[in-house]
């Protein structure tokens, strides 16, 4: 029996008249976007891609209309759309930031069971999460900072456990002073060896060559130097190595 006055309210509310995330308020604001569309162009039409916390909840709003990909979170939803207009919030569609979305045509919501499932039996190309630490072996650690209040692990596990599915870090580079690609994870760890692909504001590292991590595309305006300065660990340096897309 619902009160009166009965109202369930969202954690977080990210909406503007345009339905377009006011990310300029953000920390780190373009460090953040310079990630997110590279990670973009990994996609690839009827792609089943999954979302996880911070940076990757951003995606949707990027997401030009020729590109027709399925946008998952394990709240439940499957066919994430950008940010709600103002007043147009829903507090039952949320993605795994608890942030109100919208839901695109075609799209359908289903229990957290399944939503898990999906994960854990390898439905998905990709899955793109957030990251703490990424060791150079490709550990990942990205649920839980010590001093934090953390309601718990959530999907992580689930997000990266299979093998079929291409796991895609997106971080930005280090936090306060320190380097968050490091020789070795010091958080309590996600999984181990999962990372395929680490993406932040200075460059695109690949863990699947023979010779270990290494640096494919370096973002504009970054020198190599730079980079070796912010980074926790040795990595190598591609023979090819690019500009980094956007």
């Amino acid at each position: 029996m619902k009160g009166e006055k009965y109202e369930k309210h969202l954690e977080h509310v990210y909406s503007s008249a345009d339905g377009k995330h006011a990310i300029k308020d953000m920390d780190h604001s373009d460090s953040r976007i310079k990630i997110v569309k590279r990670t973009i162009k990994e996609f690839k039409n009827g792609m089943y891609v999954t979302l996880g916390l911070g940076i990757p909840s951003l995606i949707p709003d990027f997401l030009t209309t020729d590109l027709k990909v399925n946008i998952h979170s394990n709240s439940g939803v499957m066919g994430i759309g950008p940010y709600p207009k103002y007043g147009e919030e829903n507090a039952d569609l949320i993605n795994s930031n608890r942030e109100a979305v919208t839901i695109l045509p075609g799209g359908s919501t289903f229990s957290s069971k399944i939503s898990l499932n999906m994960l854990r039996g390898g439905h998905m190309n990709l899955s793109i999460v957030g990251g703490l630490q990424v060791s150079k072996s490709g550990d990942l650690a990205n649920w839980i900072m010590p001093g934090k209040y953390v309601k718990g692990m959530g999907s992580s596990m689930d997000s990266v456990i299979h093998e079929s599915t291409k796991v895609i870090v997106t971080m930005l580079h280090t936090f306060e002073g320190g380097s968050k690609l490091v020789k070795e994870c010091t958080l309590p760890l996600t999984a181990k060896k999962c990372v395929d692909l680490l993406i932040t504001e200075l460059g695109v590292f690949d863990f699947n060559r023979e010779d270990g991590v290494t640096l494919i595309e370096i973002a504009k305006g970054t020198t190599l130097s730079q980079i070796k300065e912010n980074t926790g660990c040795s990595f190598v340096i591609a023979s090819d190595l690019k500009e980094m897309q956007q």
